[in-house]
């Protein structure tokens, strides 16, 4: 009986508190007038009045939709538009001037827009907001498609828009505002169409958006964005349009874009990319549009012959140059038998005849030359480089490590301050070593299943003897104070490094978790990163990535042959170990304090980017938050 008397109640409150066809028609009749449209009257039933205008619900006679789009509107949306609690369309845009007069709706809007929980569509572009973003939209979580293009909205994106996720087509280009870009649109899932041009964003673009696996297309021209185009585009292998022309974008084109399999259209033109053009580019299976002009390319030219999708589009009388490598860096002989859709105009090719100054470039060859033999590239304006062996720039004052000063200070900070860490902890040890003893008791205990940490492969044993080939002599490329190290292969084709613990070196149970644990959190450009662990049959075994060049120590001391290191090169790695051990000292969460950097601790990938390795720095503790020793480790360093 309470149940039934609780639903009566409900419906006798929606029902005083729906809207009658009646108030919608005077609703309606209100909303039209504040805007200047005086064709209708509450004495028209607003369903049967203009199928173009008004669509309603055949049941209840309610309104639907309201497309009032290309009506010359004029004056501010009335807050009565809370009354159509229905609503789930409603369009204030003028998409094109022969379907009507324009519309030029003042902002901003009211706070009742917000009530329409419904609502699914809402397009107010082409209508001067002239306010921040409207936070009463941030309400309406119903949203599938909302487009506020060219409507003068300045201030902040907020992060609050992941509030909607069932988005599927956000448009809010060309408008004034500013940064950050924020990282929380990565949880926008649903998400197919994103456009954000022409904003002065001033911003990266953040990584999160390699999360938007729906998307199709993706447009942040003319932002302002810098620093590197994320890997993690790559993972977006719907997308069928790529935008990013006209910001301030440094470094390469990473490798992770091979993932774009259905991209047609890549626009990355007039940024300060560089390096040697990758071959693979232009391969991509389904690309028909390419413009790459006016970035800092360097290098050959490069063979176009496997790029069948690519030459084959477009083709035609006369022929459109769907392909664009014009005003860069590239050198050799001038490619004379590229096709007629492929400009490549304006480079530095040595039995080219002189172009055009069309794409006014701000270095001569000779120059671009220099600056490739010091490395990188030149900044854009205003900007400094934050990232060397990448050649990445940002803004004046801005820093990777959160701070407003230059990096060089942060990381010279960082290195200072960890030495004089090291020397306390050596006076400790060495007149007071008691500090360091350990309270806990080690125990053989049952510590029974765990959780692994995100991002982490838990091997079996016959992987890792399988990827070693029995763990043979002939893989083994060092040894240290933990144990052997292997070289693997992996059944996916990855190399690894694999360090086994040998029977002095093993810990507890869950002082190893605990190292894992810690060494899962550890996220940087100049750490070895950590791949996996195994711990079948009571082994303890650390499974990295593999570092090609080996170690620092070797390479100096030609042990092992490899490039050879120049002052540039050497600088370059000091930067990277400073780096890498001011992330240790000052970032990382807990903060870890090496207590063994030597130059055989300091391995070299395949660009012989340093990367720090062997932290040695787990301790167990009687609970799985890792506690981190400061006991000397490892050999004298």
């Amino acid at each position: 009986m309470i149940f039934v008397t609780i639903g009566l109640a409900s419906y006798m409150f929606s029902a005083v508190c729906a809207s009658t066809p009646q108030e919608e028609a005077q609703a309606l009749a209100d909303v039209l007038k504040q805007m200047q449209f005086t064709n209708y009257t509450s004495d028209i039933p607003p369903c049967t009045w203009n199928p173009d205008i008004v669509t309603c619900d055949t049941t209840t006679g309610l309104i639907t939709q309201l497309n009032l789009s290309s009506l010359g509107l004029r004056g501010t949306l009335s807050p009565k538009i809370a009354v159509f609690q229905s609503l789930t369309l409603l369009d204030m845009t003028t998409y094109n001037n022969s379907l009507g007069p324009p519309n030029s709706i003042n902002g901003p809007l009211p706070d009742e827009l917000g009530e329409l929980t419904q609502l699914q569509y809402f397009n107010f572009s082409f209508n001067p907001i002239l306010s921040d973003f409207p936070p009463c939209l941030l309400r309406l979580t119903n949203l599938i498609d909302l487009r506020i293009d060219t409507t003068n909205m300045s201030g902040a994106i907020p992060p609050q828009i992941s509030q909607l996720k069932n988005l599927q087509h956000l448009y809010i280009g060309n408008n004034q505002l500013s940064g950050p870009f924020p990282a929380e649109f990565g949880s926008l899932i649903q998400l197919i169409e994103l456009t954000v041009w022409g904003n002065n964003l001033n911003d990266r673009i953040p990584d999160s958006l390699g999360n938007l696996v729906n998307l199709t297309y993706l447009n942040f021209h003319d932002c302002n964005m810098w620093g590197p185009i994320p890997a993690s585009l790559g993972n977006l292998q719907k997308m069928n349009k790529l935008w990013l022309y006209n910001n301030l974008l440094t470094g390469i084109i990473p490798e992770g874009l091979k993932g774009l399999i259905n991209v047609v259209d890549l626009n990355i033109r007039s940024n300060y990319l560089s390096g040697e053009f990758p071959t693979w580019l232009p391969t991509l299976p389904k690309l028909k549009r390419l413009d790459v002009s006016k970035n800092y390319f360097a290098g050959p030219f490069p063979d176009l012959n496997e790029s069948q999708s690519l030459l084959s589009a477009f083709v035609g009388t006369p022929p459109v140059a769907n392909c664009d490598l014009s005003c860069n860096y590239f050198n050799g002989s001038y490619p004379v038998d590229a096709l007629p859709n492929i400009n490549v105009t304006e480079n530095c090719f040595d039995n080219s005849t002189k172009d055009s100054d069309s794409c006014r470039r701000t270095l001569s060859c000779d120059k671009i030359k220099y600056y490739y033999d010091q490395g990188c590239t030149p900044c854009a304006p205003n900007q400094k480089i934050y990232d060397y062996p990448n050649c990445l720039c940002g803004p004046i004052g801005w820093s990777p490590f959160g701070s407003s000063k230059l990096p060089l200070g942060a990381i010279v900070g960082g290195v200072v301050g960890g030495v004089a860490v090291l020397l306390a902890i050596f006076a400790l040890y060495r007149y007071k070593p008691t500090v360091f003893t350990d309270p806990f008791q080690r125990k053989k205990i049952d510590y029974g299943a765990w959780e692994i940490p995100s991002g982490v492969q838990r091997y079996s044993f016959q992987e890792l003897s399988k990827a070693t080939e029995n763990w043979s002599n002939s893989h083994e490329i060092g040894e240290g104070g933990f144990g052997k190290v292997f070289h693997g292969t992996l059944d996916d084709g990855k190399s690894v490094a694999i360090k086994r613990a040998s029977n002095m070196s093993l810990q507890g149970t869950l002082e190893f978790r605990n190292e894992v644990v810690l060494l899962s959190r550890l996220h940087h450009r100049h750490l070895v990163r950590l791949e996996g662990f195994c711990d079948d049959r009571g082994l303890q075994i650390l499974v990295y990535e593999f570092m090609k060049n080996g170690n620092l120590n070797d390479l100096i001391l030609g042990i092992k042959k490899g490039r050879p290191l120049d002052w540039h090169k050497r600088l370059e790695i000091a930067v990277g170990v400073a780096q890498g051990l001011d992330y240790l000292h000052s970032f990382a969460d807990p903060p870890v304090i090496h207590r063994d950097i030597k130059p055989s601790n300091i391995l070299l990938d395949n660009e012989c980017i340093a990367k720090v390795a062997d932290f040695g720095i787990s301790k167990e503790t009687p609970e799985l938050s890792t506690h981190v020793s400061t006991r000397p480790a490892g050999t004298a360093g």
